[in-house]
C-alpha cells in the first residue's frame, strides 16, 4: 500500500485533533480558569470584627461595586465568573480553614456571557476570629459549571486583629463608603465586668440606683453618669494614644479601638476606646450613648431625658489626666460632694490642668477629697466635649467623611451586634 501525501496530511491531523482532545481532557480546568478568578471588597482584607457583628443581622455595610452580584455579601470575598451559556448552573466548593468550614453553593447564571459576582456561602469558626493581630489565610476554591470542572484557584488574605475596626473604604470605582457604625460594635453592655464596676460606682453613693430613664429629671440622670466617671476614675485608668494598625492600604481606612475588655485589663484607653466603654456601661443602665467623631477625635455623649431634648458631652481622657491618690482625705462623703459645688466653683474659673499643676493650690489640694477632684475633671470634661460639639454640630447628618454622630439604640443593635474580647 503506497502511502500518499494526502493520507500523511490526513494521519497528521488525526494525531494532531487526537493530541488536542486528550490535552482537553486533561486539563480542561486550566483552559477555562481564566473565565473566573477570585475578588473581594476590602482589598484582599478580611475582618473579624465586621464577621462577628454581623452575624445575626440582615444589613448590609460593605457593598459590592457591581450590582450583577449573587449570593450574601458579608461572605467577604467572591468568584466573578462570566457565563459561558444560559441558566448555568455554577457550584462553588470552598475548602475548610482555620476561620471556616468547606461548603457547597450552587447558583444559576442565567444569561450567556454576562459577568457575575457571587459570594459562596459561608459558616465560621467564630471563635477562632477572636485574634489579637493579623494573619494571613489561603482560600481557595473549586468552581464547576454544569458538573464540569472549570478548575481552581487560591488567593491569600490578611484577616486583620478583632481589634481593627474599619472606619471606611473605597469601592473599585475609587467612591468612598464611610462605615462608622462598626464603631457599635465595641460597645458592649453585655460584657460581665460592667455589672462589678456599676456596684463599685453605687458603693460611692453618688446614687442610690442606676434609674436610667425612670428618674423624671435629667439632673438625676447627669448624676448617674458621674458615678460611672467616678468609679472608672478610682481604677487608675491612663491616657494611651495607641490606634495605629499594620494595614497597608490605600482604599481601605481602619483604627485600632480596644474592647471593652481589653480596657479594663489594661487600665488603658484613648478617646475611641474610652467613648466605647463609656457607652457600654450607659448603654448597660439604659441610658442612650452616643458616639461623636470630629476629623483626628471621638468623644462620647448622652441623652438625659427618654425624649431625647437633652443632651450631655463627655471627654473621656480626661478620666486618665490625674491619679485621684494623690488627693487623699480621710474626712469626706462622697454622698455630699456632688451636692457641695464651693470648691468645684472656684476650679472651674480656671483651666483644670492649670488647677492640678499649679502650687499656688497645694493647700487646696490637700484639704480637698478625691470625689471633689473627680467632680472637677467631670465638669472641665463636660465643658470640653460640650464646646467641640457646638464647633462642629453643623456638619453632622451630611454624609461627611470623618463627622459622625452615632446614636447607640436599638434600631443599631438590631444591625450591629457587640464582639467580645
Amino acid at each position: 500500500m503506497t502511502i500518499t501525501k494526502k493520507n500523511i496530511i490526513i494521519i497528521l491531523v488525526s494525531a494532531l485533533l487526537l493530541i488536542m482532545s486528550g490535552l482537553l481532557f486533561f486539563h480542561y480546568d486550566r483552559i477555562f480558569k481564566s473565565n473566573w478568578e477570585i475578588t473581594d471588597e476590602l482589598d484582599g482584607n478580611i475582618f473579624p470584627s465586621i464577621v462577628l457583628s454581623m452575624a445575626t443581622s440582615h444589613t448590609e455595610i460593605i457593598l459590592p461595586a457591581d450590582s450583577n452580584f449573587l449570593g450574601n455579601p458579608k461572605s467577604t470575598f467572591a468568584i466573578r465568573i462570566e457565563s459561558p451559556k444560559e441558566n448555568a448552573h455554577l457550584r462553588i466548593e470552598l475548602d475548610e480553614s482555620p476561620y471556616y468550614n468547606a461548603t457547597v453553593t450552587d447558583f444559576d447564571l442565567p444569561q450567556k456571557g454576562k459577568i457575575y459576582t457571587v459570594y459562596p456561602q459561608m459558616t465560621w469558626k467564630y471563635d477562632n476570629m477572636l485574634i489579637d493581630q493579623p494573619k494571613p489565610l489561603d482560600v481557595s476554591i473549586r468552581v464547576f459549571i454544569n458538573d464540569k470542572s472549570f478548575g481552581s484557584d487560591t488567593r491569600t488574605f490578611s484577616v486583620r486583629s478583632i481589634n481593627e475596626c474599619l472606619l471606611g473604604y473605597k469601592d473599585k470605582n475609587k467612591k468612598y463608603h464611610d462605615t462608622g457604625i462598626l464603631f457599635a460594635a465595641y460597645v458592649n453592655e453585655d460584657h460581665p465586668m460592667i455589672d462589678k464596676i456599676l456596684r463599685e460606682a453605687l458603693d460611692t453613693r453618688i446614687v442610690r440606683l442606676f434609674q436610667g430613664y425612670q428618674t423624671s429629671k435629667p439632673e438625676n440622670v447627669k448624676k448617674q453618669v458621674y458615678a460611672i466617671w467616678y468609679a472608672l476614675q478610682q481604677r487608675n485608668f491612663k491616657y494611651s494614644s495607641i490606634s495605629k494598625t499594620s494595614l497597608s492600604s490605600d482604599m481601605l481606612f481602619s483604627q485600632r479601638v480596644r474592647t471593652v475588655g481589653n480596657s479594663l485589663e489594661s487600665s488603658q484607653i484613648n478617646c475611641l476606646d474610652g467613648t466605647v466603654l463609656f457607652a457600654s456601661f450607659l448603654r448597660a443602665i439604659n441610658i442612650d450613648p452616643i458616639i461623636v467623631r470630629i476629623p483626628g477625635h471621638v468623644f462620647v455623649g448622652c441623652y438625659l431625658d427618654k425624649k431625647h431634648t437633652e443632651k450631655l458631652f463627655l471627654e473621656t481622657t480626661f478620666i486618665g489626666q490625674i491619679d485621684l491618690d494623690d488627693y487623699m482625705s480621710d474626712q469626706y462623703d462622697e454622698a455630699l460632694v456632688y451636692e457641695n459645688d464651693t470648691t468645684i466653683k472656684q476650679i472651674d474659673t480656671l483651666n483644670l490642668r492649670d488647677f492640678l499643676l499649679d502650687t499656688a493650690y497645694v493647700a487646696l489640694r490637700k484639704s480637698t477629697t478625691k470625689s471633689t477632684i473627680s467632680k472637677a475633671t467631670f465638669d472641665f470634661a463636660v465643658k470640653n466635649a460640650t464646646e467641640r460639639y457646638e464647633k462642629y454640630k453643623d456638619f453632622f447628618g451630611k454624609n461627611k467623611p470623618n463627622y459622625m454622630y452615632l446614636e447607640i439604640n436599638n434600631d443599631i443593635r438590631k444591625k450591629i451586634q457587640p464582639i467580645g474580647n
